[in-house]
């Protein structure tokens, strides 16, 4: 993108990307979908639910989730994010882990 005299501009002079994504997800949000991709999301939550519960009773599930809560803590209450069948939140890197090997079983 340049400006009227031909120079792109200046860094202060653009939204942040952050606002952009924001912006475009409130849009998103604010939008009737038609009927079959509402359909098609419903059936990709049903099949990722399953996936999880698949991964859960896995024959290494159990160690999954041992070296996961082993991630636990992060800085103190309120910090940490959750992991699909741990009932404590964990490490940022450990849930990204654990939740991508169970629902990938």
């Amino acid at each position: 993108m340049t400006s009227p005299n031909g120079t792109a501009p200046a860094e202060a002079d653009r939204p942040p990307l952050l606002h952009l994504a924001a912006t475009r997800l409130d849009t998103i949000r604010n939008e009737e979908l038609p009927q079959e991709v509402y359909d098609k999301a419903v059936l990709c939550l049903l099949d990722f639910l399953g996936a999880l519960v698949s991964g859960l009773s896995a024959p290494w599930a159990g160690s999954l989730v041992r070296y996961t809560k082993s991630t636990a803590g992060g800085g103190g209450v309120g910090n940490g994010v959750w992991a699909i069948g741990i009932a404590e939140p964990v490490s940022v890197e450990g849930a990204a882990f654990h939740n991508a090997a169970v629902g990938h079983r």
